[in-house]
C-alpha cells in the first residue's frame, strides 16, 4: 500500500503532507504505517537494540580499522597502540556478554528443572516454596 509517490516526497527536512487523514484507515493499515515507521527510524531505547549484533560488528569495525592502521606506515606510533587497545576494549566487552549470557541460560534451565522436579512432589510441600517464588520473582 503506497501512500507516497516516491518521486514527489520531499527528502529535505521538510516533513511531507499525508495527503488524507490517518483516522479514516482501517486498523490493518495503520499497524502496518506503524511498523514501516518503526523499521525506518533509529532506535530509541536500549531494549530496541541487539547488543550482541552491534558489539560484534562494532569489533568487525575496530579490527579492520586495526588492520588498516598497523599497515600504514604513515600513523605515529601512539596511534596505532589506541587502536589496538579500542580492539582489545572491544574483545572484553563480547567476553563479558557471552559469559553473562551464558550464565542466564544457565539459570533459566535450573529454574526450569527446579519447577519440573516441584510439580512432581505433592501439592502441599510445593504451595510454600511456590508462594515465596511469586514474591521474590516481582
Amino acid at each position: 500500500m503506497a501512500i507516497f509517490d516516491e518521486n514527489t516526497v520531499n527528502t529535505g527536512q521538510e516533513t511531507p503532507k499525508i495527503p488524507f487523514n490517518l483516522a479514516n484507515l482501517p486498523v490493518d493499515a495503520l499497524l502496518d504505517l506503524r511498523g514501516q515507521i518503526d523499521n525506518a527510524l533509529p532506535a530509541r531505547a536500549l531494549k530496541d537494540l541487539d547488543m550482541e549484533h552491534e558489539l560484534v560488528v562494532q569489533m568487525q569495525i575496530v579490527k579492520n580499522l586495526q588492520h588498516q592502521t598497523l599497515l600504514d606506515d604513515d600513523v605515529p606510533a601512539n596511534q596505532k597502540a589506541q587502536v589496538t587497545n579500542s580492539c582489545a576494549s572491544a574483545l572484553e566487552a563480547l567476553i563479558r556478554m557471552q559469559a553473562k549470557y551464558a550464565s542466564g541460560e544457565r539459570l533459566k534451565q535450573i529454574e526450569t528443572h527446579l519447577i519440573e522436579t516441584l510439580n512432581r512432589l505433592p501439592k502441599d510441600q510445593t504451595e510454600e516454596f511456590f508462594k515465596w517464588y511469586e514474591v521474590f520473582d516481582e
